[in-house]
């Protein structure tokens, strides 16, 4: 069967997903969903943990057992810091977040998701925002291509971050 040129021009083309944008606190965290200031993703891998450490071993003088009792708190693969602000503090609470780390291939690396939370209170000037800052330790070092899913319950939105390194 001939199919004609024509015909490949009239069909519908897929719908594309957005182009990720680099988010504002961190250059290796791409934003996908665009939230603006609804929800932010750093990551802090293991070269810079290290780096932070001896920076601040050396700024507080720490001796060798105390450099080691410290050491053994860093997580293996770093930190992801999850923070958002909401108008109360039932949304802003942490138990209304999952936070799922997705390695490129899809298959998970690591899922947070807090029990109890305390949101801080922000006062700009007449209003009030809820304050809710997460560390999740990683196991394993993120790869370029990674994904962060970030799902809040209570309004049914899921944010994803893209890492690039």
């Amino acid at each position: 069967m001939l199919v004609s040129a024509n015909a490949f021009a009239q069909a519908p083309n897929p719908p594309l997903l957005p182009k990720p944008t680099v988010t504002k606190d961190d250059p290796q965290v791409y934003n996908v969903t665009r939230n603006g200031l609804e929800m932010n993703v750093q990551y802090r891998g293991p070269r810079e943990c290290a780096l932070a450490f001896l920076q601040q071993a050396r700024e507080e003088g720490w001796n060798k057992e105390e450099q080691a009792e410290q050491a053994a708190k860093v997580p293996p693969g770093g930190y992801l810091l999850g923070y958002w602000s909401r108008s109360t503090a039932a949304l802003a609470s942490a138990e209304h977040f999952t936070i799922t780390v997705e390695a490129a291939d899809g298959h998970p690396i690591v899922r947070w998701q807090s029990p109890v939370s305390k949101p801080e209170q922000l006062r700009l000037g007449t209003s009030i925002l809820y304050t809710e800052v997460v560390t999740v330790h990683l196991p394993v070092p993120l790869a370029d291509g990674d994904r962060v899913l970030v799902e809040e319950s209570t309004v049914k939105k899921r944010f994803v971050f893209v890492i690039r390194l």
